[in-house]
């Protein structure tokens, strides 16, 4: 013998206003949740973006002025791929350090601090060192195919998460004085500078806010079942068990006492 089991109507009720209300709450959350994560990275762009401008507007000063002249400190080599990298002035020793060298040893101290890093390349190397990795080597190939002007990425270095931002760098007048000889002219794409802000900080604040958007969105949602649940319970659901009881009464005595429902409503 088959059994079918009946749900009542508070059954019924509370599991649909629990399913509505999940669904409901699910997407606030997504729709928050992506917001949020948006804008967190909006901003790592646009700090990327200004520290490349930042580095360019540094490169230009240092090519417009010639390169500058830094004492040859010890442990200090001169750059190899200057024609004339020493100079002595008031018995001491200076070394030229070019737009090139001022990028990296700047890329260095700021790693140093934990801020960011930065990394000159090209396709057409001088200096090995400057050799470009495969985000850097997608990037430049659609620079010099004229599909982007820019490119932005976020990768796991070694322990930590970054976002990567690169932009071409393009041949000014005073780069010609080093880079001619490749057969550059002024405008071509001579190669591009990546910038990688660290990470960790934005993805643990975006982690935290999501902690405290679902929590936020799941004391809400109890909230709103217990309001809805009484509320119907006290309006509907115990004015149709009076009527239930009253039925069942009649069904089997042939007669009951009727109760007025005084709900003001269709009941």
């Amino acid at each position: 013998m088959i059994r079918t089991m009946r749900i009542n109507l508070s059954l019924k009720y509370a599991i649909s206003i629990i399913l509505v209300l999940l669904v409901a709450l699910a997407t606030v959350f997504t729709v928050i949740s992506r917001g949020h994560e948006k804008l967190v990275m909006t901003q790592l762009e646009m700090q990327a973006r200004a520290l490349f401008q930042q580095i360019v507007i540094t490169r230009r000063w240092v090519a417009d002025h010639g390169g500058v002249f830094v004492e040859k400190l010890p442990g200090v080599q001169p750059n190899p791929y200057l024609a004339d990298p020493l100079m002595k002035a008031r018995g001491k020793d200076f070394i030229k350090e070019n737009p090139a060298m001022v990028t990296k040893q700047l890329s260095q101290y700021a790693q140093r601090e934990g801020l960011y890093f930065f990394h000159i390349t090209s396709l057409k190397l001088m200096n090995p060192h400057n050799a470009p990795d495969e985000f850097e080597i997608k990037a430049l190939r659609d620079f010099e195919a004229g599909t982007k002007t820019e490119a932005m990425e976020r990768e796991k270095i070694g322990e930590s998460y970054y976002y990567r931002y690169i932009a071409p760098l393009h041949v000014e007048e005073a780069c010609l004085d080093c880079h001619a000889r490749q057969g550059y002219k002024i405008g071509d794409i001579r190669g591009a500078i990546s910038v990688s802000v660290p990470m960790d900080y934005a993805m643990t604040v975006m982690d935290r806010e999501r902690a405290l958007i679902v929590a936020g969105v799941f004391i809400i949602g109890a909230v709103l079942m217990l309001a809805l649940f009484l509320v119907t319970r006290r309006l509907v659901l115990s004015p149709i068990r009076q009527i239930r009881g009253q039925m069942r009464e009649f069904s089997a005595n042939g007669t009951a006492r009727i109760d007025l429902i005084r709900t003001g409503d269709e009941l």
